[in-house]
Order: structure tokens, then sequence, then C-alpha cells
């Protein structure tokens, strides 16, 4: 077992005046129909419109991820050109454009990076996130800079979640599909008291495994994650905004291991191995053996912590995280 702890420290970034404002929406003339809805973006750190933003950028609202049945990161691809998303176990190999990292152990940094509201995701194991709570999602194609706080040369995926509503809300996703899936999403998001906001999210996936073990078949296999997040925002009179949020998620994913199907004829069935010509049907006694019990499982934690104060000229922005892996 190993332990991988990935600190963050905190940042602070000045957004300068100088830029000029940015429009959250733009006005329609009175009258006006079939206009297109302006997106707008943080792919520069600050919010804007898309069509002002001089980078490759590909982006999927809530909606548009609700509308595809997309529930976890790794479905990205088919919303995004170029993007290719593989797994092994609970590792995630990303490529765009055909740039990406082969190696996946711990501690390898991957050349797309991963943000979720502005802190770096730097572990493999934690790339397979759930986007029940998600507004957006940001496709920056081509090399990154540091302006997310780690360069990147493939590109870069910035995961937006949702900020606790001014109003009551709640949600709840059901969903079923082949190989016995299951997948149950709830979020709740509200006012508290006074400037105090507060958002749950919660999730369960579920999928039996695509093929049989005939030489452990009561072993545990499939893919299964379940976890959550919790957001709280504090807005006070002077326009400071405090946004703590904390996430636990926990995988596991049992169809990457060295599972080979033998063939009646093939070298292995001869030293004793069962051949089978079957779809779906495999032979691997690895389980306990040169694979021990926590292969394939993955537990982290996480928290964050956003404080913008307006200082009249520009806007004091700091962003610190933390994050806790074991595998």
């Amino acid at each position: 077992m190993f332990r991988e702890t990935h600190p963050r420290i905190a940042t602070a970034l000045l957004t300068c005046a100088l830029l000029g404002p940015v429009a959250h929406s733009a006005d329609t003339p009175e009258g006006a129909k079939g206009g297109l809805d302006e997106i707008v973006v943080t792919a520069q750190r600050r919010e804007q419109s898309l069509k002002d933003v001089p980078i490759s950028v590909s982006v999927a609202s809530a909606e548009q991820l609700s509308d595809a049945g997309i529930i976890q990161s790794t479905q990205l691809p088919q919303l995004t050109p170029g993007l290719v998303m593989d797994s092994a176990a609970t590792y995630q190999q990303t490529y765009l454009r055909g740039v990406g990292s082969e190696f996946v152990q711990p501690g390898t940094n991957q050349s797309v990076a991963t943000y979720i509201d502005g802190v770096v995701i730097v572990s493999p194991t934690a790339l397979d996130q759930s986007l029940m709570d998600v507004e957006r999602i940001e496709v920056l194609k081509g090399p990154q800079g540091t302006l997310f706080g780690r360069n990147a040369a493939g590109g870069a995926i910035n995961i937006v979640t949702k900020r606790p509503s001014e109003t009551p809300q709640a949600q709840v996703q059901v969903g079923v599909g082949n190989l016995d899936a299951k997948n149950v999403g709830l979020y709740l998001s509200g006012p508290v008291a006074g400037g105090l906001k507060a958002s749950l999210a919660g999730f369960y996936n579920y999928r039996d495994a695509w093929y049989d073990n005939l030489a452990a078949p009561f072993a545990e296999k499939g893919a299964k994650q379940y976890g959550g997040r919790v957001k709280f925002l504090y807005e006070a009179d002077n326009g400071v905004e405090a946004e703590l949020s904390g996430t636990f998620a926990q995988q596991f994913n049992g169809d990457n291991f060295a599972y080979q199907q033998l063939q009646p004829n093939s070298v292995g069935a001869a030293f004793g191995g069962i051949g089978s010509s079957r779809p779906g049907k495999v032979y691997n006694d690895s389980h306990g053996k040169h694979y021990p019990a926590w292969v394939g499982r993955y537990r982290t934690a996480s928290g964050t912590l956003r404080v913008k104060a307006p200082l009249g000229f520009a806007d004091f922005v700091s962003i610190s995280g933390f994050r806790e892996g074991v595998n």
C-alpha cells in the first residue's frame, strides 16, 4: 500500500482593472430573436466571453453533460474532439490532440493537466471525477503555461463546480444500463442563514463486470464509485467572499488486471490453463498472489478554500487546496 499526499500552497492572484470589465451577459436588443447565448469561460483565470478568448477551447455546460448522459469525467471524449481518456485499474491516461503521458505511476505529472475549482489534480488515480454538481467543463487544447498553477504540454481540463444558490434547489438523477449498471446522484443547494449558503452533492455508480473469471468466480469484479462534496459560501456586505468545500470519493475497478482469454490450443492451456474461446470468459488466478487486494481501489479526500476581496482597483483572490489519496 502506498499513500500519497499533495498539499497545495495558497496562491494570491490580482486581476488588474486595466483588463477592463467583463460582461457576464450580452444585452439583447428589444425584439431581437434567434440570437445565441453568450458562453462565459475562465480559460484565462477571469470570466470572459468565449468569443474573446484567443485559445482553442471546448466547453460543455451542465445541460449538455446531462443531455449526453455523461456522469463521469472519463466520458468527456464523447463531447470533446481530440480528447482520449484510457484507464488501467484506477489510473487514468489522458491524451489531447495526441499528446499525453504513458506513465501513470504515483508521483508522475500528466501532460494534460486537470483542475477542479482552480486546484490542480496531480495524481493520475484521482482523475475519474463524478460530474453531479458541475457547472461547466472547459478543455483547453495546446500547450499551457503556469496560469493555473503548473504548465502542461498537451492542454488542460478545467472543471468548475456549482456555487451554492440563492434559492433552494434539489436535483435527483437516476440511471440504469447494461451490465446491471446503476447510477444515482443527489444535489441540494440553498441559503442557510444571513449571507451563508451551502450545497451538498452525492453519487453512487455501479457496473457489473463484462467477463467471468473461471479461476476465481467469487472474486470482486466490475466497477464501483461513490462519494460526495459539501460546499459553503459566505458573502459579506462589503463584497468579501469565502468559499469552503470538502470532497470524499472511493472507487474500485476490477476490469483492468492482466486477464487473458486463453484459446484451447494455446501454450497456457497445455500447461494446465483453462482454455476458452467463448467471449467474456477469462482465466486469471492472480487474485491474492501477484495482485494484492488493494489493487484497483482508490480513496481520496480533499478540501479547497477560496477567498475573494475587492480592492477597488482590482480583486484579491486566494485559492488553497489539499488532497490526500490512498491506493
